[in-house]
């Protein structure tokens, strides 16, 4: 499945590199296809607000994603990051 408009390279999120070098945006793009659907709404969720993800909570991202917050943290490990607060950091 390809990542809607809201991914493309428009600002829409940061594109600063993590420590690995690796974006948010590109980590996603990566794991595309092996996201499931809760994980794609996530990633849909992260696409139209960042700053939900910046300074939200797991829960604030789940309610806006409409999954679980086990989901929010399983997407951030599935990205390579060690949990929500280094996503976040990433953001």
């Amino acid at each position: 499945m390809a990542l809607g408009p809201a991914w493309q390279d428009h600002g829409v999120v940061s594109l600063t590199p993590s420590t690995t070098g690796e974006s948010v945006v590109t980590r996603i793009r990566t794991a595309s296809p092996k996201l499931s659907p809760a994980q794609r709404r996530i990633a849909d969720a992260i696409a139209a607000d960042p700053q939900l993800v910046a300074f939200g909570t797991v829960a604030d991202v789940a309610k806006e994603a409409q999954t679980s917050g086990a989901s929010v943290v399983r997407l951030a490990t599935r990205l390579g990051y060690d949990g929500f607060i280094e996503l976040q950091e990433a953001v």
